[in-house]
């Protein structure tokens, strides 16, 4: 009997039940997607920004989906989607204030990838594109931090210094620029000299400071050439010159390595005094702008 009801309930409420249809509004999906983003979880929010754009196309936030999508990707390191996503944005809203983010979004990506070449032509476009205003100087901001990833720490002071004095203070220009130029106190080592002492074996290592390949440079070589001596001083000439022919590859490796360590030390040096340089960065946002739901679609991104 009991049975029978339940089967006789499901076909009764079966028509109901099909008539139910779940509707969602732009406000809710545009939270939700957001409510991924917020939580880390770009992948998930990319689907949801994409399902907020097909439902709601002519939505006037549809142009802050669209950065959101690319800065869901940029935060999940797949820059080169990131790109992609911006770039789209970028040419189906260019009349929109968010535009402006997502070309700056777009050079990042190329400093993401270490492309600097690209990202300061990228930079340079914004430049020019822009004009006078916040935007310019933001581009020339970032422009000069790739000079410093660069290591040319001369080209990147030159740009700081050319953004208008009005925002100096804001950047930290001054206290920047005066940390820049203690870059000609490093100390750098050549890789000839290191090269020429190095005929020694082991004493180019030294000059570099890598004192453990030193030792094992000295005792290397100086093992295979008196192994050799000793072969051909007692009339084993066969075997005397396969050990020589082994111990100059080996001399020959010492000199490439003492070079090689040279240009390791000086990059070390760069690095160190680029971490350096990052206590007096600023992190500016491309600017907070409505997007009409009371959320900022800014986003602070750093190198």
């Amino acid at each position: 009997m009991v049975p029978a009801l339940i089967v006789f309930l499901a076909i009764v409420c079966a028509p109901a039940l099909a008539n139910q249809t779940l509707t969602i509004d732009a406000d809710s999906q545009l939270a939700f997607a957001e409510s991924y983003f917020s939580q880390g979880e770009y992948y998930r929010a990319v689907s949801e920004y994409r399902r907020f754009l097909y439902f709601f196309p002519n939505d006037g936030r549809a142009p802050q989906a669209a950065l959101r999508i690319g800065q869901s990707y940029y935060l999940g390191q797949d820059y080169e989607e990131a790109q992609k996503a911006l770039e789209s944005m970028a040419a189906q809203y260019p009349q929109s204030p968010l535009a402006a983010q997502a070309s700056l979004l777009i050079c990042q990506c190329s400093v993401k990838i270490q492309d600097y070449e690209q990202a300061r032509s990228c930079l340079s476009d914004v430049v020019q594109n822009a004009g006078p205003g916040e935007l310019a100087q933001k581009a020339r901001y970032d422009a000069g931090w790739v000079y410093v990833l660069e290591g040319d720490f001369s080209a990147a002071a030159g740009v700081f210094k050319s953004m208008d004095r009005s925002v100096w203070d804001k950047y930290r220009i001054p206290a920047l620029v005066a940390e820049i130029d203690k870059a000609g106190d490093l100390q750098y080592k050549s890789p000839g000299t290191a090269g020429v002492l190095a005929v020694v074996p082991g004493l180019g290592h030294v000059y570099t400071n890598r004192y453990q390949d030193a030792a094992i440079a000295f005792l290397l070589n100086a093992g295979l050439i008196i192994a050799a001596y000793e072969s051909f001083d007692n009339d084993q000439e066969a075997l005397g010159s396969v050990i020589g022919v082994v111990g100059f590859g080996f001399y020959a490796g010492n000199i490439y390595s003492a070079a090689s360590s040279a240009h390791k030390y000086n990059r070390r040096q760069k690095a160190a005094f680029t971490k350096s340089l990052e206590q007096v960065k600023v992190r500016v946002s491309a600017g907070a702008l409505p997007d009409g739901t009371g959320q900022g679609a800014s986003l602070t991104i750093p190198f």
